[in-house]
């Protein structure tokens, strides 16, 4: 039986999907495309044959073309064929191919999530359909996945207790079971206090004092996984994106399809936006906007970029140096400022910015330095090098920085009087490869061309070694001193990534497929919690890792984002970490968009929900993040929680392809989304409750639970959506949040069907949307 229902759960999703074209498939003239050959709806059929069964946590090669990379190294036959399959620990990324109908190729792969189902629901999952050019790639490694206990321990409570939404005294109390209650626990706490159990389809933890004092079942349950607040299933997380070209004909589109369990709300994370699923989505994104050259007359030498502001500074072959506004949206240039070229003989082939803008460091070809004021485009001072200089550094205050030369010379100055007032040697006769104060400014990293890390003290002299050398000659070297961390490139094309001050290794990234030439880390935007390193190649990609966990040690390719075919030399990182400019060997700078592309998600069936917080910057950033429901026959599509940013008008064909899944009215969705932010905006939330025991008028109360609808509600108590409403002084009845209480009038008569997320009362009107504070 647990066969068949898994068959029957993965043969759904596929259902769906057939469904969903076909619509389109018998209404060609609803777009200006042609019909789709066979090889459409072969490939749907095919997917559920080839795939059906399958167990959560794998994924299924559903139909010809499916291309993949892993973790680790694999046989030469795996997943290379339809009918394939693998764990899904096993891979990295996973990219399906466009429709060719030269090669009579269409990709699409099936893969069933664990999510956040616990095991005490035998069988069920998330089935994943991705269909055409869409590509996903997963943000937990192998090491951070968490699997709850297949075989779930089962027992009696022996007191009455409270069954909580978090394992901690202190959380809110979902329901107070008595004694006797059979429970079962798929999970145990870290503390080793708490279970994780399923009561009425919701995840809740109870306390294990309140369990019989059983030698043989406390052995049971010692022996449970151990569930983390960062705990995550296999592909739980993931970045996709999806074709950027128009698909051939309507029928087959490039998308992601993600259903979760009847009333059960999934839990994923895409692209950074946290989605609770109690229904069927499909997400689609947006492609990011093209990168921008920047138009010198001269070939560009030298690159930098404001930590403040949207500046960009440029020295270039002609001798001028340069700093350049960016227009908002990163599309455009305005206001060149040239600096003044006084007493400057030579080309500047490096700039550094103080962190407050003010002050322009330039080295010059012959190792000299050259600043500048860029309020005012004056040079400041020209500072001559014993040694050629070849990198600079400034303190976090901006009053001092340091220069490193080619013989291992390490140089404190005062910035504002341009006076040198130190000198240090780590090591004679070594170039100096890369400089960064720590964060309090008592210390100066250096790294030397031997791999070599040392920190100096510039109040004592004193230096000490944090990291040994490293097994080869080091070739690039950056640094994120805000997190204590090094990135190291190697002459074998690995990059090591250290903990500057532990001195300790924490992740090799696998070996890149041509010579590495460039190196930096960055900030994801507004996130405290993860970093972005780039990789430049010779091939001309820029590889873009994050690096997350509590020590940065788990590390997954976001991105790789093409340099137009020349190698990139050197880049830099805007302060807000949003974008990045990237210099190439041929002298061309650009403007590369690091936001995450837009994503729209589509509720196809069911009630789902993307909650907030949210801010203006990523609206900017071009977030999607808005709701939208195709009900009307106009094709017209629904804000339910507001509208933050502007819609995209939708042909008829994308209308046509989503209508014929859903029959409920967009009014019964609540919905909102969440991106990483820092300046929150709330979303709307319900007003206050009434206090039903106090008020006569109601005898009666309700709990909302996940999944429910308003209009389910009603039904379910014989009343009807607009009386509920208005007695529960619901200003906008969408916006019903679990755990909420609603007054019930007396007199009901009480309907004992179950309360089932997504079954609505048919013909309720539209409510208008209530927008964002």
């Amino acid at each position: 039986m647990a066969y068949r229902h898994r068959h029957i759960v993965l043969s759904l999703v596929v259902s769906l999907a057939f469904i969903m074209l076909a619509a389109v498939i018998v209404r060609p003239a609803a777009t200006q495309q042609e019909p789709c050959p066979a090889i459409v709806e072969q490939a749907l059929i095919e997917v559920g044959d080839n795939c059906a069964g399958l167990p959560r946590n794998s994924a299924c090669y559903g139909y010809f073309r499916v291309d993949s990379t892993f973790y680790e190294t694999q046989p030469e036959n795996f997943f290379t064929a339809p009918a394939s399959r693998g764990d899904l620990n096993t891979f990295e990324l996973i990219h399906t191919a466009p429709l060719d109908i030269t090669a009579e190729q269409w990709g699409l792969a099936l893969l069933h999530l664990q999510a956040n189902v616990p095991g005490t629901l035998p069988g069920q999952g998330v089935p994943v359909l991705l269909m055409g050019d869409t590509e996903t790639s997963s943000a937990v490694t192998p090491e951070q996945t968490f699997s709850p206990a297949e075989q779930p321990v089962s027992f009696s409570l022996a007191d009455s207790a409270s069954l909580r939404v978090l394992p901690a005294s202190t959380a809110s109390t979902l329901v107070r079971l008595d004694a006797g209650s059979p429970l079962a626990a798929d999970a145990i706490s870290a503390d080793g206090v708490w279970l994780r159990v399923l009561h009425e389809r919701t995840v809740a933890w109870v306390n294990r004092g309140a369990l019989p004092d059983d030698a043989a079942l406390n052995e049971q349950l010692d022996a449970l996984p151990v569930f983390t607040e960062e705990a995550l299933s296999p592909m739980q997380a993931f970045y996709f994106r999806t074709g950027i070209g128009q698909p051939t004909c309507a029928e087959a589109p490039s998308l992601m399809m993600v259903q979760g369990p009847e009333n059960f709300l999934v839990e994923i994370t895409a692209n950074g936006a946290e989605i609770n699923i109690g229904s069927t989505v499909v997400l689609k994104t947006e492609p990011q906007a093209a990168p921008v050259d920047i138009e010198s007359e001269s070939d560009v030498l030298a690159i930098a970029y404001h930590p403040l502001e949207s500046q960009i500074a440029l020295a270039a072959t002609d001798g001028s140096v340069a700093l350049w506004s960016v227009i908002d949206d990163g599309t455009a240039f305005a206001d060149r400022i040239d600096l003044a070229r006084d007493g400057l003989k030579t080309n500047i082939t490096q700039l550094f910015y103080s962190p407050d803008g003010a002050l322009l460091v330039g080295i010059s070809e012959n190792g000299s330095l050259q600043l500048w004021d860029t309020e005012t485009g004056s040079a400041v001072a020209e500072l001559p090098a014993l040694h050629a200089f070849t990198t600079v550094a400034f303190s976090a205050d901006g009053q001092s920085f340091v220069t490193g030369d080619t013989v291992g010379n390490i140089w404190l100055w005062d910035a504002m009087a341009q006076v040198r007032v130190d000198e240090f040697v780590v090591d004679e006769s070594v170039k100096i490869l890369s400089l960064s104060f720590t964060p309090d400014g008592q210390y100066v990293i250096v790294v030397d061309v031997n791999g070599a890390t040392w920190m100096i003290d510039p109040a004592t002299g004193e230096s000490m070694t944090v990291a040994r050398r490293l097994q080869g000659r080091i070739t690039l070297a950056s640094m994120d001193a805000k997190n204590g961390l090094i990135a190291y490139a190697l002459d074998d094309d690995t990059v090591q990534i250290w903990d500057m001050a532990a001195g300790a290794h924490l992740v090799t990234l696998p070996s890149a497929e041509s010579t590495l030439t460039s190196l930096l880390f960055g900030a994801i935007p507004n996130d405290g919690t993860r970093l972005a390193l780039i990789v430049g190649e010779a091939s001309s990609e820029l590889a873009i890792w994050e690096l997350a966990g509590a020590d940065f040690s788990a590390a997954a390719l976001r991105s790789v984002l093409n340099a137009e075919g020349d190698l990139v030399k050197q880049m830099a990182f805007s302060g807000d970490g949003r974008r990045f400019v990237a210099l190439d060997e041929n002298g061309q700078a650009r403007l590369f968009g690091l936001a995450p592309a837009e994503m729209q998600v589509f509720v196809v069936a069911g009630n789902s929900k993307v909650s907030g917080p949210l801010n203006e910057r990523e609206v900017l950033a071009g977030y999607m993040t808005e709701a939208r429901m195709s009900l009307t026959a106009d094709a017209a599509w629904e804000l339910v929680t507001g509208e933050w940013s502007s819609p995209r008008p939708w042909t008829a064909a994308e209308f046509d392809l989503l209508r014929p899944l859903v029959d409920v009215p967009p009014s019964l969705l609540h919905y909102a989304i969440r991106l990483p932010g820092e300046s929150v905006v709330e979303v709307p939330m319900p007003p206050s409750e009434l206090n039903c025991e106090t008020n006569t008028s109601f005898t009666q109360d309700y709990f909302v639970r996940g999944g429910d609808t308003l209009s389910g509600i009603a039904a379910r108590y014989g009343t009807n959506f607009y009386d509920l409403a208005e007695v529960n002084q619901l200003i906008n009845p969408n916006l019903i949040a679990v755990g909420q209480r609603l007054c019930v009038p007396p007199g009901l008569i009480v309907n004992t069907l179950p309360s089932l997320g997504g079954i609505t009362t048919p013909g309720v009107p539209s409510v208008a949307p209530v927008a964002p504070p």
